[in-house]
């Protein structure tokens, strides 16, 4: 006779076979629908495909324990309404863990097919009342202990000091597994998830209950491995095959805005094989690596820029003597042509030279752009207007559209203008070439920027100050990643190359002239989606007069610290002709022994208002401790690192070291007045 004449479908789940029949039979007597599982995987496997209403299970089980299913069942939301009822020979030796870390509505200890009898009965009445009353049993615990103390005890469910022992290693084990900081997965030998650790959780992001039961290659987007993983899963883990699948350092898994690694094997039993899976979360390891890429192709840049451009002026004033020689003899061949006895093929062979040659001329005029001397001619400027003009000449010749956009009615600048007008041109002609042909407009904007400290924009370095922002965005196809930081490259170019196009050296160009004028050229892009190129023109205080009429700083003290006798020569002549007092040292310590000394003296003459410091050769701890000493006695004073590595970690945390402003190295004359003006604005 059943307890409710309401049909009921119980899940048993247990790895004992003759348990399974015996709690089966005694389930169908009492009107029962019964379905069986021997592990917690199969198990799972009938709750998808099967409505339940009651699951027994044991705890102690190959594959996914009973715990775990337990856990599973109680933490989704399609399984809210299932009664689980514990029914483990092990309840007597792990009581107090089973009542505090297991979700259940009835526990009960395995014992004689009569206590069984009464156990199905009590489990059947309890989940009919909670069904009736809609009451949430996961709270009610019901313990049954198999038989008083003073009587026999079944050897099938006495607590024994060995399974004591041996749930104690359990445990042990587990608790390991749960702390290491690796990622664990454990597969069964289809693929399936049925063991994952607190550590896997957190890489991806998924509750380890969301996991179990689940397929590997389903558990997360495996992007560009999904066809590796489904490969390793067929060929070796199901055929019981020995190569493993690795996710290499040098190209790993982005999921859920991590970086990760992973290993894959097959681990070969007595009872076939399982896969291990060990995954790492090397996100702060990759951008680390990544950053100092970045660093590293951004200084290998400079360095080839700079040694362009320190030969760059010499080697244009010879081609221009030698292309002068070739162009006029040229010249009078072709004047002389008339009256010669030249055939017309050698009269056009002839006219084509002459032609190559006037090519090259532009390009030494080109190349002249990269001198440290290409800039011949500096005025006080709208920049706004200046933008405008030379990007309507251009688009009205080429027939674009196009937009403007400035936050401010003017943004005054020194600049050679005919310079900016090439700059200008120069990346409009590859923002038209990277349009293909399509009409998305190209967008100009401008506004004035003031950055408080220093910047690394999109791998290029620039210092604290005030700029004139100019931006140019065109919708093409953008630049991958990998290719951004070669883009200023005058040896790299994404466009065929030819006589006359695809040299190369077009923002090679933009590149000189911007540092030519104490700024700076950025390009950001996204593949597919476009690209920005950015140019920050140094902004002075007072913009209105040249830079040899500009105010005096005779008044104004600079203390410079170069330990290369050269530089220091150089580095004086420069601030002298700016205007400034210079007071130079080969050291820190003598320059700090003169702070000391002149306050202690109070000597006529003043303080340094800033601290030109060349750090290049100095650890970190030597840099922060000497700042240290100098704010200590002249608090007033700005300190301006200098260094030949503007992407170091001194230079990018200036502040942290106690300085305002950095200066890299070789600078102009331009950008180190725009520094040092922007280190005074700071110490007023």
């Amino acid at each position: 006779m059943t307890t409710s004449s309401r049909q009921v479908n119980v899940l048993v789940v247990d790895n004992n076979p003759v348990f399974l029949k015996a709690l089966t039979s005694i389930l169908s007597k009492e009107g029962c629908v019964v379905k069986t599982a021997e592990n917690g995987l199969e198990a799972l496997d009938v709750l998808r495909e099967w409505p339940v209403n009651i699951v027994f299970s044991d705890l102690v089980m190959p594959l996914v324990e009973g715990d775990v299913l337990c856990r599973i069942i109680k933490s989704k939301d399609q399984y809210k309404n299932i009664f689980v009822a514990i029914l483990s020979a092990i309840v007597s030796e792990d009581r107090e863990k089973i009542l505090s870390n297991v979700p259940y509505d009835l526990c009960f200890a395995k014992g004689s097919i009569v206590e069984m009898k009464q156990q199905v009965k009590e489990t059947l009445e309890s989940y009919h009342q909670g069904y009736v009353s809609q009451k949430d049993w996961i709270e009610k615990t019901v313990i049954h202990i198999d038989s008083p103390h003073d009587e026999p005890q079944s050897p099938i469910t006495s607590a024994t000091t060995i399974t004591q022992e041996l749930l104690a290693e359990k445990d042990h084990l587990r608790r390991i597994l749960e702390n290491l900081a690796e990622g664990i997965i454990e597969l069964n030998s289809s693929g399936k998830i049925v063991r994952a650790n607190n550590a896997v959780a957190k890489i991806f992001s998924r509750p380890q209950e969301d996991m179990i039961g689940l397929s590997l290659s389903e558990v997360v987007p495996w992007s560009q491995y999904q066809i590796d993983i489904e490969k390793w899963m067929t060929e070796q883990l199901v055929q019981e095959g020995q190569e493993s699948l690795t996710v290499e350092e040098t190209n790993p898994l982005f999921i859920d805005d991590k970086w990760v690694t992973a290993g894959f094997s097959v681990v070969k039993s007595e009872d076939g094989c399982f896969g291990i899976g060990i995954i790492h979360d090397i996100t702060r390891q990759y951008l680390a690596e990544k950053h100092q890429q970045e660093i590293g192709s951004a200084i290998e840049l400079m360095k080839k820029m700079e040694a362009m451009r320190g030969m760059a002026g010499g080697v244009a004033h010879d081609f221009n003597n030698l292309l002068t020689v070739i162009c006029g003899n040229l010249d009078i061949i072709l004047a002389d042509s008339k009256n010669s006895s030249l055939s017309r093929n050698e009269t056009t062979l002839i006219e084509n030279a002459r032609k190559a040659s006037l090519v090259a001329v532009d390009l030494t005029r080109t190349i002249s752009c990269f001198s440290n001397f290409g800039i011949v001619h500096k005025v006080n400027y709208d920049l706004n207007s200046l933008v405008k003009k030379s990007a309507e000449k251009f688009f009205a010749e080429y027939g674009v559209v196009h937009k403007f956009n400035f936050t401010e009615s003017t943004l005054r600048v020194q600049v050679d203008p005919s310079e900016v007008e090439l700059v200008v041109n120069n990346i409009i002609e590859n923002s038209i070439e990277a349009l293909q042909g399509r009409t998305e407009a190209i967008v100009i904007t401008s506004q004035k920027v003031d950055f408080q400290t220093p910047r690394l924009l999109a791998g290029q370095y620039i210092p604290a100050g005030i700029y004139a922002k100019v931006d140019i965005l065109d919708k093409g196809p953008g630049i991958k990643s990998q290719f951004l930081s070669q883009v200023f490259d005058p040896y790299y170019s994404s466009k065929e190359r030819s006589s006359v196009k695809g040299m190369g050296l077009g923002l090679a160009v933009v590149y000189s002239v911007m540092r030519n004028h104490g700024g700076y050229a950025v390009v950001d892009s996204v593949a597919g989606e476009g690209t920005t190129v950015s140019l920050f023109f140094p902004v002075y205080r007072k913009a209105d007069k040249n830079i040899a009429e500009s105010e005096s700083q005779d008044d104004k003290v600079i203390l410079l610290i170069e330990a290369n006798s050269q530089l220091r020569k150089l580095g004086r002549i420069m601030l002298e002709y700016l205007g400034y007092t210079v007071v130079s040292f080969d050291n820190a310590i003598s320059a700090i022994k003169q702070i000391k000394e002149t306050k202690d003296k109070s000597e006529k003459l003043e303080l340094p208002q800033v601290i030109l410091f060349e750090i290049s050769e100095l650890e970190e701890a030597v840099v922060q401790s000497i700042c240290a000493e100098m704010k200590k006695l002249h608090p007033e004073g700005e300190i301006v690192g200098i260094s030949g590595a503007p992407l170091g970690p001194i230079m990018e945390n200036c502040r942290k070291f106690g300085m305002s402003n950095t200066l890299s190295k070789p600078y102009t004359l331009d950008s180190l007045k725009h520094v040092l003006k922007t280190a005074e604005n700071l110490g007023q």
